[in-house]
């Protein structure tokens, strides 16, 4: 998620850690017991044992930066335009996707971020 550039929070960086602990897993046979998902506290002995990771507050956006404007989405749409002539792409390349990235952020949460990173 970090690279689309949605923060990662606690619970994120769980369930990726999960996902990941139980690929890892062998499968779980009659006489084998399923393994256990991970907790919050080994989040807890993550965020203490790796000191460049910290939990953070990212900020509001600014009433002035987080809104979006008729001329924007209109670039957006040109710009998809062209490359899809430009890379003569077809219908298997696109990908459904909702407008939940255009509805604005009205509120800060807890996130996970690099020690002395300002890009929150």
């Amino acid at each position: 998620m970090q690279r689309v550039g949605v923060p990662v929070g606690p619970s994120g960086t769980l369930a990726k850690a999960n996902e990941v602990y139980l690929a890892m897993q062998l499968m779980p046979t009659q006489h084998t017991t399923p393994p256990k998902p991970l907790t919050t506290g080994c989040y807890r002995r993550l965020i203490a044992k790796k000191p460049i990771l910290t939990p953070r507050i990212a900020p509001q956006i600014a009433r002035v930066r987080n809104r979006v404007e008729a001329e924007g989405v209109r670039g957006l749409l040109y710009t998809m335009a062209r490359l899809v002539i430009e890379h003569n792409l077809d219908k298997s390349r696109v990908f459904n996707m909702d407008e939940t990235s255009l509805m604005p952020k009205a509120s800060s949460r807890k996130v996970v971020d690099l020690e002395g990173s300002s890009n929150v």
